[in-house]
């Protein structure tokens, strides 16, 4: 799903041209003239990685693969993609790039590396190699070749290797490819320039490990590098402030909208919205051309999702509001789209409370879409969410496609629903029976 997606979203860097698209990786690799720029705006991808090469039938026993990665670092050709992770840090982090030579950009032995090796077996029941295995291998070879220095904290070059059963996956890491720490002058009582953050170096104490005057009279800092999630393409996003434990990756959301088929004038809702990922995603991208409602029974979920829709730089706007989604205060027969996260019940709550509340949920959405052309996209984990669907609200929504994916280990499904012309039954207030005892009672008083 998020592949498919992530093609279309490639069409905007004009002439791309797509090179592979293994299901293995879970990933688009292609080939462009678009400026950096660019590419570091694309809203479906989380990474993006400098492309060395994609090889099969690595072997299977330990010795001969060893022997195999060791050796196959002489046979690249390194150039195009050393000169692409150059490239982006001069774009990037305006870094000092000295460190790379004009005339031998790459053969300077004061430069630090590592690699960062990925394995999973999907036909295979096991590899006969580790992770560190195969990362010394590949370590081995690109010191005998460059020279550099393997460092695993501080790098100047970092070198990915996903391995899926015989296949491996060589990219060089562009986004999170920085030293551990950056040095950081500015004059006293300026803010660091370029930083998440706000640090007034006026603080700084003279005899503070992390800071030392310059010849300039300015204050160098060592500042921690930030964490991997911080280094994706989607935490630029300007609505990302107040998160919770359940936060969804804004690559994710992005790919929901496309599959919703939205259109201009549309009433999108979220009616378990958590942080409020996936209406902010939907405001951000369509400002002024939709209308977004979100709602969460979590009291912390609902200030994270107003404090995120807060955000002045965002184009549109989200309204949030707090309520149960088994009973919305929504009028039927009303919403265009429904876009859901539904819960999993692995970081919060339970699969038995998830077995409970979904179903519910399905039914208040049944109720609130528009008849004929509404539609709803559900990321769902409940087992009872389908047989819900197709056999108690069969005369209400049509399943036009499921589409499994593998998010961080957990298998899901997305479900793209159809709300068919019958109209939504009508449902008894929760507390119905209670307000007419109560008034036949007065009645016969």
């Amino acid at each position: 799903m998020h592949n498919t997606k992530l093609h279309n979203n490639v069409k905007v860097l004009g002439e791309a041209s797509k090179l592979s698209d293994s299901p293995a990786f879970g990933g688009v690799c292609f080939s462009t003239v678009a400026s950096l720029e660019t590419i570091y705006k694309l809203r479906s991808a989380d990474n993006v990685y400098a492309f060395v090469g994609h090889f099969q039938d690595v072997p299977i026993s330990k010795d001969s693969a060893v022997s195999y990665l060791k050796n196959l670092v002489k046979k690249i050709d390194w150039g195009p993609s050393l000169e692409i992770l150059k490239r982006w840090k001069a774009f990037s982090d305006k870094e000092d790039t000295s460190l790379f030579y004009k005339d031998t950009p790459w053969s300077n032995s004061n430069m630090r590396f590592r690699v960062t090796c990925d394995r999973k077996c999907i036909t295979m029941r096991k590899h006969p190699f580790t992770s560190m295995d195969a990362a010394a291998a590949l370590g081995d070879g690109i010191n005998s070749l460059f020279g550099w220095t393997g460092d695993m904290r501080r790098y100047d070059v970092e070198v990915i290797a996903w391995i899926r059963d015989t296949e491996l996956l060589l990219l060089i890491a562009l986004l999170y490819s920085n030293s551990e720490a950056k040095k950081v002058a500015c004059c006293d009582g300026a803010l660091a320039p370029r930083l998440p953050w706000s640090i007034k170096l006026e603080n700084v104490k003279d005899d503070d490990d992390s800071a030392s005057k310059t010849c300039e009279g300015k204050v160098s800092v060592s500042l921690p590098r930030p964490s991997r999630s911080d280094s994706q393409l989607y935490s630029h996003r300007r609505y990302r402030h107040a998160l919770i434990g359940t936060s969804l990756k804004p690559s994710i959301a992005y790919a929901l909208l496309q599959l919703g088929d939205i259109q201009t004038g549309h009433l999108i809702l979220d009616p378990m919205c958590g942080c409020g990922t996936i209406p902010l995603e939907a405001a951000d991208c369509m400002a002024g051309r939709i209308a977004c409602l979100a709602g969460d029974i979590s009291s912390k979920a609902v200030n994270a999702a107003r404090e995120n829709s807060e955000e002045r730089e965002i184009k549109g706007s989200c309204d949030v509001l707090q309520w149960d989604a088994t009973n919305l205060a929504l009028r039927s027969n009303c919403v265009d789209r429904v876009l859901c996260d539904m819960p999993f019940g692995i970081r919060c709550g339970s699969p038995q409370r998830r077995e409970w509340l979904c179903p519910k949920v399905l039914r208040e959405i049944v109720r609130v879409l528009r008849q004929d052309t509404g539609a709803a996209i559900l990321l769902s984990h409940s087992k009872s969410m389908r047989h819900e669907i197709e056999e108690n609200q069969r005369l209400f929504l049509q399943v036009l496609e499921s589409l499994p994916i593998d998010m961080e280990g957990i298998r899901l499904e997305v479900l793209i629903i159809r709300r068919t012309s019958a109209p939504a039954p009508i449902q008894i207030p929760k507390n119905s029976k209670k307000l007419t005892r109560r008034q036949d009672a007065d009645i016969s008083n």
